[in-house]
């Protein structure tokens, strides 16, 4: 198979993970926040959408350990990609990205919990 077919399934298959993705974060977000109520879901939604892109901008570039160091002092002998450090803007870029990839999604998720409820934005009544 030619570089050209190998790089477009590649793009089609990441693309659909993405997707995936979004569509868990809407899922979870919308059931959470029938559950719940919306507030609570909008507060624990930020919280895990800017933790995972916290962390997912805080793991870009940094090299992988291919030959470990001393086992007591710690260290690496090689380093698996030279040890490239991103700049901050791609560092912020990453955070975006998974910001939005995330967060927008589970804001239509949000917004269509409990959507024909009569006071959307409250956690809902116990079983009477």
């Amino acid at each position: 198979m030619s570089e050209v077919y190998s790089d477009t399934v590649w793009d089609v298959v990441r693309t659909l993970v993405l997707a995936l993705i979004a569509r868990q974060a809407y899922n979870i977000t919308r059931d959470y926040g029938e559950k719940a109520g919306r507030w609570l879901a909008l507060l624990k939604g930020s919280a895990w959408i800017a933790g995972i892109a916290f962390f997912a901008a805080a793991m870009t570039g940094n090299p992988s350990c291919e030959v470990p160091g001393d086992p007591l002092g710690g260290g690496c002998e090689q380093y698996a990609d030279d040890g490239y450090e991103p700049t901050l803007e791609q560092r912020g870029a990453r955070f975006l990205f998974w910001a939005l990839m995330l967060g927008l999604p589970a804001g239509f998720g949000l917004m269509d919990a409990r959507r024909h409820a009569n006071n959307p934005w409250r956690r809902p009544d116990g079983p009477e």
